[in-house]
């Protein structure tokens, strides 16, 4: 076919079959004049073959055409025997890139997966930050009460203003609707494309993250009610956490538990289903000095932004890596 959106379709659709053929024409889609093809693209092969060769579809030509020529090298070689992992999931796949705030700083930053900066913005008082797949970045202010899209070269595409309060985090929903947490007007928002707002609760207790989950309910840390709670989509609570150190964000992990960063704690705590912990960084042995953020990555590793930065660490408490900050990391995705 001529189109390339018909192209990727049928290639995902071999993909999810297991079928090789799929393999050279989504390397061929690498070379896309089209960031969305390139991005659908790697997002397939990755998640197929659990391949990187550091391709990033927003990067620079020259650094593409590198990982495009490791890619089919190993699509010749060892992609004719390799083993598959179908069907494809790719919303699974990681860059390797992580972007966080300084809100002292007034700074964004975005690292590579070697922790070399490639991407910064001044934002006045940034909190919430998001690295989405096509390159873009979601970034709020929460002086200037605003949600700003920024694209790959730093200029704004997007942006909420209209908002009832201050927000803390943001988050791009698969719909591509945005969900806000607006902590001191007590209320969480989702907004659409238009700035329309299509979603709007109430929930006591100053929300300071919201997080949709797969199954249509709402993950909240709610700062000023010591509390992290799970709702439906008419508000209703149906989980808890309580008598925590004023939570400021929660995570849903894969396994079903749910991981908290408590500043007046000093503590990233993780708790299974029935409210038990099941591991925390005191736990571990690990100080961390008002702990804002924390991510769990895909190698079981914890990524923790605190007063001293950002900090890797291992379910044993090691620090495997650490990126130094003056006056804090307010929010950290790797993405």
């Amino acid at each position: 076919d001529k189109s390339e959106k018909v192209k990727l379709a049928s290639a995902k659709a071999l993909a999810n079959l297991g079928d090789r053929q799929s393999l050279s024409m989504l390397v061929t889609l690498l070379e896309s004049e089209d960031i969305t093809t390139r991005n659908g693209s790697i997002r397939v092969l990755s998640a197929l073959t659990g391949q990187r060769h550091k391709f990033i579809a927003y990067d620079k030509p020259e650094n593409r055409q590198a990982s495009i020529a490791a890619w089919k090298q190993w699509v010749e070689s060892e992609g004719k025997t390799a083993s598959l992992t179908f069907p494809v999931n790719e919303s699974k796949f990681v860059l390797g890139r992580t972007i966080y705030t300084n809100y002292r700083l007034h700074r964004v930053v975005e690292l590579d997966a070697e922790g070399k900066e490639i991407w910064s913005q001044q934002v006045q008082n940034p909190w919430g930050c998001v690295g989405l797949t096509n390159g873009h970045r979601l970034v709020t202010s929460y002086t200037q009460r605003t949600v700003t899209e920024y694209d790959a070269q730093g200029n704004q595409v997007w942006q909420q203003t209209n908002l009832p309060s201050a927000p803390f985090r943001v988050e791009r929903l698969e719909n591509g609707n945005t969900l806000i947490a607006c902590s001191n007007s007590h209320r969480v928002i989702e907004v659409d494309a238009k700035n329309e707002i299509v979603w709007d609760k109430t929930i006591n207790g100053r929300p300071t993250d919201a997080r949709r989950l797969p199954n249509g309910n709402t993950l909240l840390a709610l700062q000023n009610g010591r509390r992290v709670i799970e709702v439906d989509p008419e508000g209703k609570e149906v989980w808890a956490i309580n008598n925590l150190g004023s939570p400021i964000s929660a995570d849903r992990l894969p396994n079903g538990n749910t991981l908290v960063s408590e500043p007046s704690g000093h503590s990233v705590r993780e708790f299974d289903p029935e409210g038990k912990e099941v591991w925390s960084s005191k736990s571990v042995g690990l100080h961390v000095q008002t702990p804002y953020d924390a991510t769990r990555l895909e190698n079981g590793n914890t990524l923790i932004a605190d007063w001293n930065g950002l900090r890797e660490v291992d379910p044993q408490g090691k620090v495997v890596s650490t990126v130094k900050q003056e006056q804090g990391v307010s929010s950290v995705c790797r993405f």
